[in-house]
C-alpha cells in the first residue's frame, strides 16, 4: 500500500518531495505534497504546494477543485488563475473545437492525478492512440511499439497531451501479471474505465462529476464512463 493509502502523510511528504527534487516541474507531486500537509494541519505549505500545482498544471477538473479549495482558506488565487470558474458545477466542459485550450478538457493529465500514487507507481501500456499536443509525438513514440512506461514518465508526457481521441491504457502494480485498470479514451466524447479495485471506482467516481457505471466488465473488473 502506499503512504497515503496507509493514512502515512509524513511518509507522504518525504516521498513527494524526494520527485519534487529529482522533478521539480511534476505538476502531480506538488499536489499530493499538498494534500499531505493539509492532512497533516500544515496549512501555509499546502497553500504554496496548491499553488506551484496550478502553475504547472493543464488539468481544468483539478484546478477547479484546488482553486476552490484556496479560496475557501481566503488565500490569493495565483497569477493567470483568474479567468477559470472554481464552481464544482464548470469542471466538466464539453470540448468545443478550440485546440488552443488545453484546459477545457478532461484527459489522461487528470485521470493520472485522479487515480493518485499508484498509477505513478504503475507500468503502463497503450495502443492505438490518436491524440494531439506539444508531447503527442512522445505518446505515440511508446504507444505505437506497445512500449512499457512508468507512471511517472507517462505523468509527464502527458501534462502536454491536449486531447486524446482514441487509444487503450493498462496499467500494472510491480510484479503483477493483471491489470488494474484498463482506459479506453472513446472517440473525444470520454473515457471507459475498468477496474478490480472497488476503491478505485469510488475515489473516480468522487473525484469526478460526469461518471456512469456501465455493465458487461468481466468480473472482478467492474466498468465506468467518465464524459467530458
Amino acid at each position: 500500500m502506499t503512504y497515503i493509502q496507509q493514512g502515512d502523510f509524513e511518509g507522504a511528504l518525504d516521498d513527494f518531495s524526494n520527485v519534487i527534487q529529482l522533478s521539480p516541474g511534476e505538476a502531480a507531486a506538488y499536489y499530493w505534497r499538498g494534500l499531505s500537509n493539509e492532512e497533516v494541519g500544515r496549512q501555509p505549505e499546502a497553500s504554496a504546494d496548491y499553488r506551484q500545482f496550478l502553475s504547472l498544471t493543464q488539468d481544468a477538473n483539478a484546478r477547479a477543485e484546488i482553486e476552490q479549495k484556496l479560496s475557501q482558506w481566503n488565500v490569493d488565487e495565483p497569477d493567470g488563475a483568474n479567468h477559470r470558474s472554481p464552481v464544482p458545477d464548470a469542471r466538466h466542459k464539453t470540448h468545443q473545437g478550440q485546440p488552443e485550450e488545453p484546459d477545457q478538457v478532461l484527459d489522461l493529465h487528470g485521470l493520472l492525478i485522479a487515480l493518485g500514487e499508484r498509477a505513478l507507481h504503475s507500468t503502463w501500456f497503450g495502443s492505438g492512440v490518436d491524440c494531439y499536443g506539444e508531447k503527442a509525438a512522445e505518446l505515440h513514440a511508446f504507444t505505437d511499439q506497445n512500449k512499457p512506461i512508468e507512471g511517472r514518465d507517462l505523468l509527464h508526457i502527458t501534462t502536454g497531451i491536449r486531447q486524446t481521441i482514441e487509444g487503450d491504457f493498462q496499467a500494472f502494480d510491480p510484479g503483477a501479471t493483471s491489470p488494474w485498470i484498463f482506459i479506453r479514451a472513446w472517440d473525444g466524447t470520454g473515457f471507459h474505465i475498468e477496474t478490480n479495485d472497488p476503491e478505485i471506482k469510488n475515489q473516480l467516481k468522487q473525484h469526478f462529476q460526469a461518471v456512469d457505471n456501465v455493465e458487461g466488465a468481466d468480473p472482478p473488473y467492474e466498468g465506468l464512463f467518465i464524459r467530458i
